[in-house]
């Protein structure tokens, strides 16, 4: 952990899946979990990086019958995501 908190971050673009993530970090790592990874949806990283982001995309399958692919469709959005990760994005 770097100066100023974490300096790894999980990039999600669904709120639901950032409260998952954090609750199951939470439970393995305590409340350390909040100090080590920064957390947050796709919105909620930009203008920020990080040396290391895990990108989380999931899809529920509602996006396939509507004939969109949620996020991804929203190229902006898409940049964000993977333009937040100074050093590895996963």
């Amino acid at each position: 952990v770097g100066e100023g908190g974490a300096n790894v971050g999980v990039v999600t673009p669904y709120n639901g899946q950032v409260r998952k993530i954090r609750e199951l970090f939470r439970a393995e790592l305590g409340t350390e979990a909040t100090r080590l990874l920064d957390v947050h949806t796709v919105d909620g990283f930009q203008g920020r990086e990080k040396e290391v982001v895990l990108l989380s995309c999931v899809r529920t399958g509602h996006e396939t019958t509507r004939g969109g692919i949620g996020f991804l469709a929203d190229q902006r959005r898409l940049n964000v995501a993977i333009t937040r990760a100074r050093r590895i994005l996963v």
